[in-house]
């Protein structure tokens, strides 16, 4: 049952356990593998398959805080948005890691250079800045149409938001990104 399944968890356990840090989920084996070998302890893979609620529930156990170090190509930042929706919906803290590189995944970043996946790491952005950035880029959004199809894609992200002060943090941030009234 690999929905259930988290690769890498029983190595990365003693390290979330003792560091309290944030768990870091990639998508792939050789992802992870490399992380591990580069030091970064605290990394998860989803199996090969699309991060689960039961996958999110297990980690839970160990950590509340989570980084997604998804691919970076198109599937990859659909993958990254599906996977905010669930860990929202669980209450973790998220931040999503962007790296400065043409590395298309965190195994070949690391091959590049561990310097700038580490950096990647330690300067993630918050979920809402990724979707904000990477989702719902700007240009279209000046438009009415273009204002409709990224309110289209944000509020689903919004519905699942747990704390009221993170939905009002949201809402603000929505609002001025596309410049509209926050009501």
């Amino acid at each position: 049952h690999k929905s259930n399944i988290l690769f890498g968890l029983s190595e990365a356990r003693p390290a979330l356990r003792q560091q309290k840090s944030s768990a870091i989920i990639v998508e792939g084996y050789m992802d992870c593998l490399a992380c591990h070998q580069a030091g970064f302890k605290n990394t998860v893979a989803c199996s090969g398959t699309a991060l689960t609620e039961q996958q999110l529930a297990t980690l839970k156990r160990f950590t509340n805080s989570i980084i997604f170090a998804f691919d970076r190509d198109e599937a990859g930042k659909n993958a990254t948005e599906r996977a905010l929706h669930l860990a929202y919906a669980q209450d973790f803290n998220v931040k999503v890691a962007v790296w400065k590189s043409d590395a298309k995944d965190p195994d070949e970043c690391i091959k590049e250079s561990q310097e700038i996946f580490s950096k990647g790491i330690t300067e993630a952005q918050s979920g809402i800045d990724y979707v904000l950035t990477e989702c719902v880029p700007d240009r279209g959004s000046s438009s009415s149409e273009g204002k409709k199809r990224a309110l289209e894609r944000l509020l689903p992200l919004l519905s699942v938001l747990k704390s009221p002060l993170d939905l009002d943090e949201w809402v603000r941030r929505i609002s001025s990104h596309l410049s509209l009234r926050p009501e």
